[in-house]
């Protein structure tokens, strides 16, 4: 459908299958981009909610004096 925008790609995923979706809306830096991800999947392999997990991982770059939200706000989860 017409002014959908980011959902469209997102529609597609979830029509193949996918039960979960990480997105960003904007481009972060791959530093802080690979910062989140390896702490996002830490907190998944210790049985973590994905949605708890992002939080938990957001939550830690927030608090390094290293990382801006521009790090890590831009991080959004679609799904369970």
């Amino acid at each position: 459908y017409s002014a959908e925008g980011m959902m469209a790609l997102h529609r597609g995923f979830l029509y193949a299958g996918a039960n979960n979706i990480i997105f960003t809306q904007f481009d972060i830096p791959d530093e802080s981009s690979s910062a989140l991800v390896k702490k996002l999947f830490a907190y998944i392999l210790e049985g973590n909610q994905y949605a708890t997990a992002l939080q938990k991982a957001k939550m830690d770059l927030l608090v390094q004096d290293a990382y801006t939200p521009q790090d890590w706000a831009g991080f959004l989860l679609i799904g369970a």
